[in-house]
C-alpha cells in the first residue's frame, strides 16, 4: 500500500530528511531563503497541529540541542512553544526537529528519489577541504569536474 501524506506533511518530512532544523525556523519570514524552496505556507496554529500529529506517529524526533539525540516526544503545546522560541538553539526552549527512522521508509516510498543521482557534499570554508558522497564514482566525478570548470 502507498503512503498518503499530505502536502504540509511531505513538505515538513522532506525538509529535514538528511539533516536536523530548528522549529523555531518553521515561523521565520525568510524561511523560503534559508531552505531555498518554498514554504509550507501553514499558519502557526496548523503547522503545531501538523508536526504534533508527526510526533504522534513517531516520524519526527526532536531534541534540546544539535549535538544532543532525541529526547520524548513533544505534544501539541510542546511544539505551540517551540515555534515562538526565537533566535537560535541556543535559546531557552529552542528545539530541533528531524526526521525519525520509522519515517524513513514512508518519505522514500512517497518521494521515489532516484538514488542512483545521489549527490551529498560538505564543504569546509576554513580549510578548503570537502566531503563528496554520491552512488556512484562516476556521478561524484562528474559534480567535481563540473565545480572544477565553474572555478572551484
Amino acid at each position: 500500500m502507498e503512503p498518503r501524506l499530505t502536502r504540509a506533511e511531505y513538505w515538513l518530512l522532506e525538509s529535514v530528511v538528511e539533516f536536523r532544523l530548528g522549529l523555531h525556523a518553521l515561523v521565520r519570514p525568510d524561511l523560503d531563503q534559508l531552505l531555498n524552496k518554498p514554504p509550507h505556507g501553514l499558519p502557526a496554529p496548523r503547522l503545531a497541529d501538523v508536526l504534533a500529529d508527526l510526533f504522534t506517529r513517531g516520524w519526527v524526533e526532536s531534541g534540546e540541542s544539535f549535538e544532543d539525540g532525541p529526547g520524548a516526544p513533544l505534544d501539541r503545546e510542546g511544539v505551540g512553544r517551540a515555534l515562538t522560541v526565537t533566535g537560535d538553539l541556543t535559546a531557552p526552549g529552542g528545539r530541533w526537529y528531524g526526521r525519525a527512522a520509522a519515517a524513513g521508509a514512508v518519505w522514500e516510498a512517497f518521494a521515489a528519489p532516484d538514488w542512483s543521482r545521489y549527490l551529498r557534499t560538505s564543504d569546509d570554508p576554513v580549510d578548503g577541504t570537502g566531503e563528496y558522497v554520491g552512488a556512484t564514482d562516476r556521478w561524484v566525478r562528474r559534480y567535481l569536474s563540473l565545480m572544477h570548470h565553474l572555478g572551484t
